[in-house]
């Protein structure tokens, strides 16, 4: 199937992935016209992770203001040094980032109103290597089998961080969430922030846990981003869980990104 393009709008949409994924071109975001978020929107929700191509002008000011388009942008809580204003996070790699960074998870799912969307752009990019990897949880929790379904939608799970001086934050989401635009039911945990249910012990809770941890990250259900400079990746927190790639060295700051997370809202 060939490439896409919009009919009222000088756009190319390609689907990237088979079970997410689509690489938007003909869409400028330093001159985005606010009369399309509906349609942008829109295709971050069908596709679940899109990537804005060829936005060489894209700057950091440029982020504030697509993000703040889709809502209030997220203050990020015990990293104000890795962050600028608050809101604009600094990722640049380092071995004790990539430890966190490395793990699957959707963004801060111990507060009790995660973010809907994160907007990221590289900064820098190694010679070969430094892909992010995403993985789709509605399909995940699809393809699981009925009676674990039903098991599941009954569960609730403690997710918890360790914010450093700002001390541990836990909430508790329920296991099966449902997406507040489609009604579609996803998967809604990961190994960053979750270790047990509640009502059961960590013990009781790792063997499940430790399934959906490993089936929810299948190849099938996956995208693996392959970052080109000028490329701006938008995905939705409430269908996806990603995680960075460290296969090109050790070399501290050999990848540097920025992102912002948009629009917190309560989890059902």
């Amino acid at each position: 199937m060939g490439p896409r393009t919009n009919e009222s709008r000088n756009w190319t949409v390609n689907r990237v992935g088979g079970t997410l994924g689509a690489e938007v071109f003909g869409l400028d975001l330093m001159s985005f016209d606010p009369a399309d978020l509906p349609a942008v929107e829109a295709l971050v929700i069908k596709h679940h992770v899109v990537v804005f191509r060829g936005q060489k002008n894209f700057n950091e000011q440029g982020l504030l203001d697509f993000g703040r388009m889709f809502g209030e942008l997220r203050e990020y809580a015990g990293a104000r040094e890795n962050t600028k204003g608050g809101v604009i996070m600094n990722l640049t790699y380092t071995p004790e980032m990539a430890r966190i960074t490395e793990r699957w998870h959707a963004e801060a799912t111990s507060a009790e109103m995660p973010p809907s969307y994160t907007i990221l752009r590289a900064l820098k990019l190694p010679e070969a290597g430094g892909d992010t990897a995403f993985a789709n949880q509605h399909v995940a929790f699809e393809r699981l089998s009925d009676t674990l379904k039903d098991v599941l939608r009954s569960l609730k799970a403690i997710h918890s961080y360790d914010y450093g001086p700002k001390g541990v934050r836990s909430t508790v989401h329920p296991v099966v969430r449902t997406h507040p635009v489609t009604g579609r039911e996803t998967l809604f945990v990961s190994e960053t922030f979750v270790k047990q249910f509640e009502g059961m012990t960590v013990e009781e809770s790792q063997p499940i846990l430790r399934y959906l941890f490993d089936f929810s990250v299948r190849l099938d259900f996956s995208y693996r981003h392959r970052w080109f400079h000028d490329d701006v990746v938008m995905w939705d927190n409430r269908s996806v869980m990603h995680r960075a790639i460290h296969d090109f060295g050790d070399e501290s700051g050999a990848r540097i990104m920025n992102n912002v997370q948009t629009r917190c809202e309560p989890v059902f």
